[in-house]
């Protein structure tokens, strides 16, 4: 089965200590639910360079529903 894919945001949230609350959230991270990757550059003192992927998980086993993954 195939669809057309929907467009969706989220949001990241890294720990660092160099913020007054010990994390940084970053939002409003648009990606796609056929999967995809967004890049984010981190505020650190030194910054890190931060890759995530979102995978379209479709099991062959009938029952179980497609599930997104990181």
């Amino acid at each position: 089965m195939s669809y057309k894919a929907r467009a969706f945001s989220c949001f990241l949230i890294v720990r660092n200590p160099d913020q007054p609350n010990g994390y940084k959230r970053y939002n409003d991270l648009s990606i796609n639910d056929q999967g995809g990757e967004v890049t984010v550059t981190t505020k650190h003192k030194e910054p890190l360079k931060i890759n995530v992927w979102i995978l379209n998980f479709v099991p062959r086993v009938p029952g179980v529903r497609p599930t997104l993954m990181m």
